[in-house]
């Protein structure tokens, strides 16, 4: 496996806007449900998404766009964390 670092900075305040914005669009991830603990909320947008032309700028500027690549937004609530293994990952609140 090879790893590349990039070093990108990305508008926070602007997506973090997006993602607020947008919210009610978003879902509750799989895990909340089975846990009955609401930790994990996240926001998907795939192509033909009508959100999709507000990633265009950072797309064009990694040399990705076109590349059936989706943005996402995971919003993970404060005092939980997760650790990660090679065979699973766990969450811990």
């Amino acid at each position: 496996m090879k790893l590349l670092h990039l070093d990108y900075e990305i508008n926070k305040k602007k997506y973090r806007d997006i993602f607020y914005n947008n919210i009610q669009r978003g879902q509750w991830h799989w895990s909340v449900a089975k846990r009955q603990q609401l930790f994990w909320y996240q926001l998907f947008i795939p192509d033909g998404h009508d959100m999709k032309p507000l990633f265009e700028d950072v797309e064009r500027e990694l040399n990705i766009f076109e590349m059936n690549n989706y943005p996402r937004f995971s919003y993970q609530f404060p005092n939980s964390y997760c650790h990660i293994t090679w065979t699973k990952i766990t969450w811990f609140l």
